[in-house]
Order: structure tokens, then sequence, then C-alpha cells
């Protein structure tokens, strides 16, 4: 954008704005502006914890920001909530709007595993819930949450994803998981950074026919193959 005054960019945003209505049908304006706003709202999730690598997602980011405001809204939108992070009694209401409709949803907690994060949202949901049983807590988590990706700073000052797992749901009173992909140490590089490999489980995930529905399948399974 270089540094140009928002009088100089309106008309370039202003022309995007019909190549949207006209050249998308309805259902391509939803997808559109769908992607758009899951882009945005996960970059912008991942450049708060992640080094800056990429500037052509910084600028993409940027330009998204400013023209999404611009576009109609198609009668279809999704409604995805992408929080910070949930330290308190809001992972009551943050599981509430998992469960009713808003596909798509992401928030942060800080825990050493995908299972203690489990337990301590659990907490959290306690603390606002008013004596809300134990059993209906775990429910709520393993109907709303599919995936848990964990994040680890390691010894040498770098971010690394370590583990990769997956809600399956509620087997008596425990909610069961799987590890889908993790992080195995290798040891030191010359420069002390520590190397690894990450090894995929060879299983289908039970969000599989949710990824189809939303043709993210492809995706998921070409990410695994590089595992």
């Amino acid at each position: 954008l270089g540094g140009a005054d928002r009088d100089k960019l309106d008309p370039i945003l202003d022309a995007c704005v019909p190549v949207y209505k006209e050249q998308l049908d309805e259902d391509g304006q939803v997808d559109f502006k769908g992607k758009a706003k899951a882009f945005t709202r996960v970059y912008g999730f991942l450049a708060a914890i992640l080094p800056y690598t990429s500037a052509a997602w910084e600028k993409l980011s940027i330009f998204l920001n400013f023209l999404i405001p611009k576009l109609p809204a198609p009668k279809e939108e999704e409604h995805s909530i992408i929080l910070g992070e949930v330290r308190g009694s809001e992972a009551f209401d943050m599981l509430q709007a998992m469960n009713t409709g808003h596909d798509g949803s992401l928030g942060t907690l800080h825990a050493n595993t995908a299972r203690d994060a489990l337990i301590r949202l659990e907490n959290m949901v306690q603390m606002g819930s008013f004596g809300l049983p134990i059993r209906a807590i775990r429910t709520q988590i393993a109907s709303a949450i599919d995936l848990i990706v964990q994040i680890e700073r390691m010894r040498d000052g770098t971010r690394r994803i370590t583990q990769v797992s997956e809600v399956r749901g509620l087997e008596g009173d425990v909610i069961t998981m799987n590890d889908l992909a993790t992080f195995e140490y290798d040891g030191e590089d010359a420069q002390g950074r520590i190397t690894g490999h990450y090894r995929a489980a060879l299983i289908r995930p039970g969000f599989m026919h949710r990824l189809e529905y939303f043709g993210r399948d492809r995706a998921w399974m070409a990410a695994v193959a590089e595992f």
C-alpha cells in the first residue's frame, strides 16, 4: 500500500467491489468473504505467537482488512469466533457459542499438554457455570472441540507445534483423545538449535466428515502426507 493516504486507497478498494458482486454468485461471495475473514483472523492469531516470516501474507492481511468492510454482506456468512487467551469463566460462554452453530471457532489457553488443556478448560468452566455437573461440562467440551494444537517454546528459544490431538468424544466420564501428529526430538545442530521430526498417526480423524463438508479434506490429507 506504500503508505498512501486513505483517500487514495479507497478508489482502489472500491474497484474490487464490482468484481466481487458481478463475477461471483451468492455461493461464491459467501465462500470468498468467509475465507477472507478466516485468513485475517487466523493470521492475526498466528502473528501474535510466531516469528514474522512472510511479507506476502502480511500484505494480504492488511489488504483484506481494508477490503472486507466494503464488501456487501451475502445472505449467508460464516460466523466463526476467534478468541485470544481464555483464562477464566468466559470459557463457559465460549463453549456455549461453539455448540450453537459457530463453526471454525478458535481460542487459546496455557497448558503443558493437550490433555492438560482439557483439564484446565474444565476448571475454567466451573468458575462460571454455577454448579454445572462435571459430566455436563465434559459433554459440552467433547461436543464443541475437534482439535487441540499444542505449541511449545523450546529451550533454544524457538516455538514449535509439538502435538496435534483430536477430541474423539466422551466414554463414560472420560473425554477420549487421539494424537494425530507429534514432534519427536532428535538432537541439536551445530548452532545449538533443536532438531527433530514429526510423526503422524495413520488414522482417519473423527472430524473428517466436517473437512469434507467444507472442502478441506484434501488439504488435510496433503498436510498429513508431508509428515
